[in-house]
């Protein structure tokens, strides 16, 4: 059990590698749109190479979280904030990992409509989940997995946007929850 008004080291780690790797696979899936570019074009195998293999280390990541977080409590907020901001907050960490879930479950099923077995870094072949070739089905999932990036974008921004309100603004040092110790000394008000 957490006693500390933080997350657990496990959490915060599997917390910024999520995050460094959400990161980097949005960036390479707007890349994508800049294909059209000739400059671009001979790099495409390799940035298509990295999003199916950063997206499959994130469903990984992923699962190991939802694992820690049904069995580990969080820490308790401050006790400044509001019952609705808690609520708000809870509500949004849980629209999160529903859009995280969708991104990879549609990425994975795109995968396999299109390519068939994912092959893990070129070292672990994942058997296809779906081996259908059904346009309109790849069609939906292309559509879903397209726009969950694009609300996970659009609530990653405001999630950090109210950390740091809470932080600047608020002066309730709520990031020390989430950032390594180390940083705690830089954040205090």
């Amino acid at each position: 059990m957490n006693t500390r008004n933080e997350y657990t080291a496990t959490a915060k780690i599997l917390h910024w590698l999520m995050a460094i790797l959400i990161i980097l696979q949005l960036l390479t899936a707007y890349l994508f749109l800049a294909f059209d570019n000739e400059t671009l074009k001979p790099y495409a195998g390799i940035l298509y190479f990295l999003h199916f293999n950063i997206g499959f280390s994130i469903l990984l990541l992923f699962i190991l979280r939802v694992c820690w977080r049904l069995t580990h409590k969080i820490p308790p907020y401050p006790p400044s904030l509001h019952p609705k901001e808690i609520t708000i907050a809870n509500l949004g960490h849980i629209v999160i990992y529903v859009l995280i879930g969708t991104l990879v479950l549609t990425g994975i099923l795109r995968y396999n409509i299109h390519s068939g077995a994912f092959h893990y870094f070129n070292f672990i072949t994942i058997p296809a989940i779906i081996t259908t070739h059904n346009q309109i089905l790849y069609s939906i999932i292309a559509v879903t997995h397209n726009l969950s990036g694009d609300l996970l974008l659009a609530i990653i921004a405001i999630h950090i946007a109210m950390a740091i309100r809470h932080q600047i603004i608020d002066k309730n040092n709520i990031l020390q929850r989430m950032v390594p110790r180390a940083l705690h000394k830089f954040l205090r008000n």
